[in-house]
């Protein structure tokens, strides 16, 4: 098998972070396939934007580096204002490529602003085809805003739209993700592959329910509805509120049992630091009076969540619009069952399965029916639990995921580029 030397780009958002406003399953995916790709015999630098000034390049698995690059000021920067430094970003890649005197093979580009950086390094990196995997596109998240501030740019949208012309093949996570690129951005189907995330099924996977509670804390009698992810608008948060509301009205035994935990969001600081999303969250929660039956437990690392997972009774994934959702790909490794709006690519997972609960967004009828279903009907639930996990074993590995990227990039160095189509 030939080996190849990626530059994974990622320049937004620090994969190995775990905590941050910009943090989710993009560092998730960006982590867990260079890593993956690594143990294929493949050679991964990760390069990022740099912001802390006392940060060096670091090993972080066998033949993975992340070298963070200075580009602005060493501290946050809203994604929104990010594009002015990609000039700097990418100044800085080719001043570490002199010093380290490394060549790539690949440039493996994540989110539009690694993207605009990538196209700037093809002009050193002539030969080395630029891939782009968007994980959110800018057209669907205008789709489903609310509010004039929670939309994307313009800016942001010619970007894309530009790159999907640009780049040498796109990643799509799911099927619907790829429909979406292919008719909005008019990219040809055959430029696109269908890669699903993958998920440490090692890390997630079944731990007994009450050792689970009692590692994060939980109520033994409380039965558990989680929530994982940032803390914005398009996660459909104040929807699962409703729905909770909804739930308690319909079954009023339900409410000294049942509690809602979000993780997610930076809840560290004053209540007064909290983001705008968060403080509008926590205005609603007492407003329906749900102030303790819904609890904020902030960001979790990735060796917590499995026990979080595994003390719920159920994820609920109620997202206006979502790529995928990583999140529902690691409960379901756990056994523990989802709900997703349609709008998600995990979707897909449920067309044969009736055990898998998908219901339209912004839906809080739906959803509080649904809920209720698997907190009463205990003999279906063991059922459901012995099905996912099963399930959650075929084919969704970050092994499995990197054979077929590595696949898409093998195809650039031989005669079967032209046979690359959406899967």
């Amino acid at each position: 098998m030939t080996s190849y030397k990626v530059m994974m780009l990622a320049y937004h958002s620090d994969p190995s972070m775990i905590y941050g406003k910009e943090t989710g399953g993009m560092n998730v995916y960006v982590l867990e396939l260079s890593k993956a790709l690594a143990k294929q015999g493949h050679s991964i630098d990760i390069f990022t934007r740099q912001i802390d000034s006392k940060s060096k390049p670091v090993k972080i698995a066998n033949n993975v580096r992340l070298i963070p690059i200075p580009a602005g000021p060493y501290v946050h920067v809203s994604k929104h204002k990010l594009h002015l430094y990609v000039k700097d970003f990418v100044q800085g890649i080719r001043k570490f490529m002199r010093s380290d005197n490394v060549y790539y093979d690949i440039i493996h580009c994540h989110y539009y602003l690694s993207g605009l950086a990538g196209l700037s390094m093809k002009k050193s990196l002539s030969s080395a085809p630029l891939l782009m995997t968007f994980h959110t596109l800018g057209m669907m998240k205008n789709l489903v805003a609310r509010h004039s501030l929670e939309k994307e740019t313009q800016y942001r949208i010619e970007a894309e739209t530009h790159l999907s012309k640009r780049a040498n093949h796109i990643i799509a996570l799911s099927d619907k993700d790829r429909d979406y690129i292919q008719y909005l951005y008019d990219v040809p189907k055959n430029k696109i592959s269908v890669i699903s995330p993958g998920v440490d099924t090692k890390i997630f996977r079944p731990i007994n329910k009450m050792t689970a509670k009692q590692a994060i804390g939980a109520d033994f009698h409380h039965k558990l509805i989680l929530f994982v992810g940032r803390i914005e608008p398009l996660k459909g948060i104040d929807s699962l509120f409703y729905a909770l509301k909804i739930l308690f009205v319909q079954n009023p035994k339900l409410k000294k049992k049942v509690c809602l935990w979000i993780v997610g969001g930076d809840i560290t600081q004053q209540k007064s630091l909290w983001s705008e999303e968060l403080k509008k969250l926590e205005k609603l929660r007492y407003l329906l009076g749900l102030q303790t039956q819904v609890v904020f437990v902030g960001q979790k690392p990735q060796n917590k969540l499995p026990f979080y997972y595994n003390a719920s009774e159920m994820l609920v994934m109620p997202s206006h619009y979502e790529t995928f959702g990583i999140v529902a790909l690691e409960a379901l490794s756990c056994g523990i069952p989802v709900i997703s709006t349609h709008v998600s690519g995990i979707s897909r997972l449920a067309e044969d399965s009736k055990d898998l609960y998908i219901i339209p967004a912004n839906s809080p009828i739906d959803l509080a029916d649904q809920m209720a279903k698997i907190l009463t009907d205990t003999t279906k639930y063991k059922k459901i639990r012995h099905i996912l996990i099963r399930q959650s074993k075929h084919n969704i590995s970050w092994d499995f995921v990197a054979r077929h990227v590595a696949a898409v990039y093998a195809a650039f160095f031989s005669t079967a580029v032209d046979k690359l189509v959406a899967k």
